[in-house]
């Protein structure tokens, strides 16, 4: 039979209002809330999906904030151990409710291994897994968000309807937040070094710390490890690593000592010291020998130590503060063995033989016996010639051997050294010499005796005959008995002072007896209208005591001065204004400070108005003035010209004006007085105008 569609209709009406059903029809899934709104309504905002499955063990808080299933009373929730079907209930159907749960519903589980979420639907009696390729159908039906704010945190949504349903994950939604412990890990000093293991921990974890014995800073500075505490609690000297058990936040500090590198240094012996010390500790470098012999005439002698370090005991320096990187270095000189000897005829000095630092020169001197002469040096085998003495410059082993010879003496002559004046130096030379030696004669040039007093060397003589001016040194050919006399000449020094004029002589020095005339130049320029003029010198020693002028002579007898003095002289320049109306006497060069009166006269024609100095005004209508030259002046006079009947006639003047206005009083007076007298003479006669 066929139906209509209203027929249909109304029989499907008929059935779902009549009809008594096994099960509820749940509301439509169009306006149930998708797990994202959820999740933000509950002010989750900063979350980010996960592929995680499963979670590590540990203490856990579970939240149970909303079910929009249609069958939520037999929704469970369990966590299992993961890969096994151990489950233990978490929340169970009853529990929960539909749409959201306020407040949320939490609950605490603890779980020792790696474990997964199932939800069991039990009117389907399905389960499904976080782990979702375990689940009946192969779908994944949960949703796993981090939430970024809160470590550890999972915001997880449950699909319960075989082969996902709506797709909507909202059928149960939890968080699971495992108890976190926050471990800080910390050096000290800080910063040291970073030592992994700092983070969050869940309850109850091991967590091992093992800090580095040392931390290198440079090649020599570090810091060694001295212990740790864990929140303040000593952990014991040198324990490394330690283990913290995670019950609650701690601070695990590593304590570190800082130290410094001793370095000891010597390229021979064997040092001792070298090493690392703490910071602010006293140490030592050392030796085990301060002599160290090659076998071949030469050694090594210790010195002194450098560097950080000080002191001349090879066995212990001085002590060595360690507050910071220190060096010790062991300082070492070379010596060489010098052998000295004589043959037949004579000795040397010194006379042994014996070490002598490398680079040093030992001077050797041949001492012949009567009636014996030096004749060479053998060094080292080799004629080294007749020096005497003998420089060995010991920059090996040497060794040295004065060969002398017999050879009765020569003739001697005398050699007698003066000076004129007798004994005002002693000139080396004098003394006996062998017949045909020559002589050198070296007399100083010159031989203070008091200040502003010395001799100046002239010539030497010989018995008597001159050797030319100024000749020196001389030599003497010693056939006979000599007499060297060096002849010297006295001079005093003149001490000249003038601030200005270019002196003649300037300073200097003059044989006794020398006629000095001593000039200056005056007067002598300064700046524009300035001048400076001497006025005489005062004078010591062989100078005239005091004088006017600017020369005088004198003979030099004695150590001398003169001191030229000066007064400063400035130009006062007088002018009128108009130029050339009248000569003014006073213009030239007067003494500093002096004070210059100045007149201005009548000239006809004009009238005075005022002096101006330098510009600035002197006073009004003061004709005499006075100027004090403290400097350059400039005075003018000034008039101004009188036209009484032209165009050119003013008023300017003061004085004029005054005049004026008071012959313009008198008029108006005169006139008041006139009108007055006819006034009273009308009244008295009856008479009006």
């Amino acid at each position: 039979m066929r139906l209509r569609p209203t027929t249909m209709l109304g029989l499907i009406l008929f059935a779902a209002l009549v009809l008594p059903l096994p099960f509820a029809i749940t509301p439509a899934h169009a306006e149930e809330p998708s797990l994202l709104e959820i999740l933000s309504s509950l002010g989750f905002t900063s979350i980010a999906e996960s592929t995680a499955g499963t979670f590590p063990a540990g203490l856990y808080e579970a939240k149970l904030y909303a079910e929009f299933a249609g069958y939520h009373e037999t929704n469970e929730l369990s966590c299992y151990p993961e890969y096994t079907s151990n489950f233990s209930l978490i929340f169970s159907g009853s529990e929960g409710d539909f749409g959201y749960l306020t407040p949320p519903l939490a609950k605490t589980f603890y779980i020792n291994s790696t474990f997964g979420l199932s939800m069991y639907v039990g009117h389907e009696d399905h389960r499904y897994f976080t782990e979702w390729l375990r689940n009946p159908d192969a779908q994944n039906h949960s949703k796993v968000y981090a939430n970024l704010d809160e470590p550890g945190m999972y915001l997880i949504g449950f699909e319960n309807l075989y082969g996902l349903g709506d797709r909507d994950f909202n059928d149960m939604v939890f968080s699971i937040q495992p108890t976190l412990h926050y471990l800080t890990v910390e050096t000290d000093p800080a910063g040291i070094s970073t030592i992994p293991g700092e983070g969050w921990y869940s309850h109850c974890t091991e967590v091992s710390l093992s800090a580095p014995n040392t931390v290198a800073v440079s090649p020599f500075v570090r810091y060694e490890f001295s212990h740790w505490d864990v929140d303040g609690a000593s952990q014991g000297a040198g324990s490394n690593p330690i283990v913290v058990h995670m019950n609650e936040n701690y601070t695990a500090i590593a304590h570190y000592g800082l130290q410094y590198y001793l370095t000891v240094s010597s390229p021979y012996g064997i040092t001792g010291g070298e090493g690392w010390y703490d910071n602010g500790t006293t140490t030592y470098a050392t030796l085990d020998t301060d002599i160290v012999d090659h076998g071949n005439d030469t050694r090594r002698v210790f010195t002194h130590w450098s560097g950080n370090a000080s002191g001349t005991d090879y066995s212990e320096s001085n002590s060595i503060l360690m507050d910071g990187p220190k060096n010790a270095i062991a300082n070492w000189k070379s010596q060489h063995y010098l052998t000295l000897s004589a043959g037949v005829g004579g000795t040397t000095t010194p006379s042994s033989s014996a070490w002598y630092d490398a680079g040093t020169t030992v001077s050797v001197t041949a001492i012949p016996d009567l009636d014996y002469s030096f004749d060479h040096w053998d060094l080292d085998s080799v004629d080294v010639g007749s020096d005497n003495p003998y420089d060995v410059i010991m920059d090996t082993a040497h060794s040295l051997h004065a060969v002398f010879q017999y050879s009765p003496p020569p003739p001697n002559y005398y050699l007698d050294v003066e000076t004129d004046p007798s004994g005002i130096v002693a000139i080396a030379g004098e003394g006996w010499y062998n017949e045909s030696e020559t002589v050198l004669l070296t007399a100083p040039d010159l031989v203070d005796v008091a200040t502003g007093i010395r001799h100046a060397f002239a010539y030497w003589d010989i018995n008597g005959a001159s050797q030319g001016a100024g000749i020196n040194p001389i030599t003497v050919h010693m056939d006979a008995n000599y007499t060297a006399t060096a002849h010297y000449t006295l001079q005093y020094y003149l001490t000249v002072t003038s601030d200005y004029g270019s002196p003649t002589p300037s300073s200097g020095w003059f044989d006794e007896g020398d006629a000095v005339t001593s000039t200056v130049v005056s007067p002598w320029p300064g700046l524009a209208g300035t001048r400076y003029v001497c006025t005489g010198w005062t004078g010591s020693g062989s100078v005239p005591g005091t004088g006017s002028g600017s020369s005088t002579s004198f003979v030099m007898d004695e150590p001398s001065s003169i001191m030229w003095n000066w007064k400063t002289q400035h130009y006062l320049t007088v002018r009128t204004n108009p130029p050339g109306v009248a000569a003014i006497p006073g213009e030239g060069w007067y003494d500093e400070y002096a004070s210059v009166p100045l007149a201005a006269p009548d000239i006809d024609n004009y009238r005075f108005i005022d002096w101006t100095v330098d510009g600035s005004s002197a006073g009004v209508e003061a004709k005499s003035i006075s100027v004090t030259m403290n400097a350059p002046r400039t005075a003018v006079a000034n008039y101004e010209r009188i036209s009484i009947g032209g165009s050119s006639f003013s008023l300017r003047a003061p004085l004029l004006r005054f005049w004026i206005g008071l012959d313009c009083l008198l008029v108006v007076a005169t006139l008041a007085t006139g009108f007055w007298m006819k006034r009273n003479r009308k009244k008295r006669t009856g008479a009006t105008w």
